[in-house]
């Protein structure tokens, strides 16, 4: 935008119920002095009540918000439409030349709250979104400006270009992936290559005070997270401690099942740390190589987005393939430890 005042966004999801109309609520209260905010969805399927309590919870009321599509907007004028879910970003309508097409996703929190055993459970995932998309609004409009040459576009959005590895550059990855080895150093278990790769994220109920950065908690977490490798419990791609939560890849292998594992896993750090989490956990399970780039990209750049660090490399609470010995995720830029790294990490100096 060249003209003086504020920049005109829309949110786009499928039903403008729960992601899009967080962000606008974010927007406008974190951004209004420069953006004027807009949501709508594909269709409209009216406003979803955890979302208003989640937002409320955070300071931020939009229950007086009402669900719409595109054809009940005031203005199709917009200088960004930040498509939020995957459908909202192959069904976006065609907007005026200027209009710029800028693809975040988020999570659908009422689809993983389908399975939650608790109310209480089902909140969880409403807020990590809800936390998630308010770091993205901060970030505007610098954000916005900084995606454009990465994966927004005049409509239709732009395909990222195959990379040699054969693999889409996921958004926002400054440099091209790194290809993908034909051998391994160690040799896989038989039992990863044909196990499907699962992102978990574990999160505290306190969410102030960066309880899990407290003392030696973020070390102990990533070496008990190697042990668990050594022992056949997981096959480890990736974990980043974050302050009150944590983030991970894995393959598990599947005779014990995952909510066993994990469950087990929290308990251990639970006794011997003091950590208090919240129950359950989310799982996502990435059904092809796109979802897998995309969500390690996500992993080891979220400490970049929340402001903790100025790159990936920076953040020292990370576990990825090359520390255990192994092939270097993808969306990994450049390796922290050497190929020949012990299992368990060392404490960064």
């Amino acid at each position: 935008m060249t003209a003086p005042g504020k920049w005109k966004v829309l949110f786009l999801c499928t039903g403008n119920s729960c992601r899009s109309q967080m962000a606008e609520g974010w927007a406008r209260a974190l951004k209004g002095s420069q953006i004027e905010a807009f949501s709508a969805g594909i269709e409209a399927r009216g406003l979803d009540p955890r979302a208003v309590k989640v937002m409320a919870e955070a300071g931020v009321d939009i229950s007086g918000h009402r669900s719409k599509t595109v054809a009940d907007l005031p203005t199709k004028d917009f200088d960004y439409v930040v498509t939020v879910c995957d459908h909202a970003r192959e069904s976006c309508p065609l907007f005026p030349g200027k209009t710029k097409v800028v693809h975040v996703g988020f999570d659908d929190p009422p689809r993983l709250a389908r399975d939650a055993q608790t109310e209480e459970e089902a909140l969880a995932h409403y807020r990590r979104v809800r936390d998630e998309i308010k770091a993205f609004v901060e970030d505007l409009p610098k954000g916005l400006e900084e995606r454009l040459g990465r994966n927004a576009s005049p409509h239709p959005a732009a395909v990222a270009q195959s990379m040699p590895s054969g693999r889409e550059n996921p958004p926002g990855e400054p440099r091209p992936l790194l290809p993908r080895r034909k051998k391994l150093p160690h040799e896989i278990p038989s039992w990863v290559k044909q196990g499907a790769r699962h992102f978990i994220t574990i999160n505290c109920k306190q969410r102030t005070g960066d309880p899990l950065l407290a003392s030696d908690i973020p070390q102990t977490l990533l070496n008990s997270a190697a042990h668990y490798e050594q022992v056949g419990r997981w096959y480890l791609w990736l974990m980043v401690v974050m302050p009150d939560h944590l983030h991970f890849i894995a393959t598990f292998k599947l005779d014990r099942g995952i909510q066993d594992i994990v469950k087990a896993w929290k308990s251990h750090q639970a006794k011997q740390l003091g950590i208090d989490w919240q129950s359950g956990f989310f799982e996502h399970r990435l059904r092809d190589e796109k979802e897998f780039d995309e969500k390690s990209h996500y992993v080891r750049w979220n400490p970049v987005w929340k402001g903790l660090a100025q790159s990936p490399e920076k953040w020292p609470f990370v576990l990825d393939r090359t520390a255990l010995g192994r092939a270097n995720p993808p969306g990994e830029p450049q390796s922290r430890l050497g190929r020949d790294a012990s299992p368990y990490l060392k404490p960064k100096q």
